[in-house]
Formats: structure tokens, sequence, C-alpha cells
């Protein structure tokens, strides 16, 4: 198994210089996810969140911090794969001001969809 596929694991940020070969290569959503992205029921403002999240998660096994700035190959890919516009939002908390509780539903969404589960007494059993 190759260290190269899980390098971000454990990461709490990417690298802001992440290069377009880079963001290919970690970055890219399967088309299958982004066709259940745009079939989530989530008004298209928060498809990039989704996106963002669901890659994030993907790579450092980690959900994306309210804070966390993204590289802008990542957001240009993912918003060439979604079909919208490149944005400048550079954070979560841009995409979602004012949205705690859609944030939160969005995570719980982006868990269920890598088949994630949360840690608790049951998993420990």
């Amino acid at each position: 198994m190759s260290s190269y596929r899980y390098r971000f694991v454990g990461y709490e940020k990417l690298p802001s210089g992440l290069n377009a070969g880079d963001v290919e290569l970690h970055c890219r959503l399967p088309d299958e996810l982004v066709r259940e992205i745009r079939n989530s029921g989530y008004a298209k403002r928060y498809h990039l969140g989704l996106a963002v999240q669901l890659s994030f998660l993907a790579l450092t096994g980690r959900n994306a911090d309210a804070a966390l700035k993204m590289p802008g190959a990542m957001l240009s890919m993912l918003c060439e794969q979604l079909g919208i516009h490149s944005t400048a939002i550079a954070s979560l908390k841009s995409l979602y001001s004012n949205a705690d509780r859609t944030i939160s539903n969005h995570r719980a969404w982006v868990r269920e969809k890598l088949l994630f589960s949360t840690y608790d007494s049951n998993a420990e059993e």
C-alpha cells in the first residue's frame, strides 16, 4: 500500500501551495459523489461547502474546521467539477456564515457518504 496516497491523513490544514497536479491527484471527487452533491437537496450555494468537506475528510480523516483556509487550486478544481463559477472565498466560515446548523447537517451528510462513523460506546464494543 502506497504511503503517498495517505500523505495528508491527520493534517489539520492542507498546504496552501498545492499545485494543480497534487490537487488533481488528491482532491478530485469521483463523479458519483459530484452527482450526489448536486442531487443532495441542499441549496446550490452550499454545494462547494459539501465538496470541500468531502474532499478534506477523505484526505485527512478529519472534519474541516470552520476557519480552514483552502488552497486556491483545490477551490478552482472543485468549482469546475460542480459546474459553478470559481470563487475567491477561501474558508468554510465564509461559505457558511451564520449557518451553524447547516454546517453540522452537512458534516453528518459527508460522513455518511464516505462511510465514516462517529466513535462512541457502540464503536468501542
